[in-house]
């Protein structure tokens, strides 16, 4: 997939022709439903098998996540943004929770799913209540 980007950003403009870039905008937008359908399918079959208390219990190794996540990669952003001109939306970016890719990974690589959907969900969870908890405010 790497290389498969690499190349996106290195062949001429005539080489992508405007319907290609209007397939993978569609296809991009797509894999954020997909990915939380992904998601609720897999909670399902755990919870299903006796395995998964949902909604996740806070543990220990999710508070870790959410800290990580969602206060130390957002300031680690913004001491680099001090540094260097930073576009806001990677400021942004930084802010967001974990993303469905991880539950991904975890399954590719053999490691522990329950742990990443309970990141996702705490984090998606938490980054919702803020967002709305501040438009209310504003």
């Amino acid at each position: 997939m790497l290389f498969a980007a690499v190349l996106g950003l290195i062949v001429p403009d005539s080489l992508a022709p405007q319907v290609l870039a209007d397939i993978a905008k569609t296809t991009f937008s797509l894999i954020l439903p997909i990915g939380f359908f992904l998601l609720g399918v897999y909670l399902t079959g755990e919870r299903e098998d006796g395995t998964l208390d949902f909604p996740p219990r806070l543990s220990r190794p999710i508070a870790l996540i959410i800290v990580l996540r969602l206060i130390v990669a957002p300031a680690l952003m913004l001491a680099g943004s001090r540094l260097i001109d930073v576009p806001n939306a990677y400021l942004l970016e930084s802010a967001m929770p974990t993303a469905i890719v991880s539950v991904i990974a975890a399954h590719l690589y053999g490691l522990n799913l329950r742990l990443a959907a309970a990141a996702i969900a705490w984090t998606t969870a938490i980054v919702v209540i803020v967002t709305l908890a501040a438009a209310a405010i504003t």
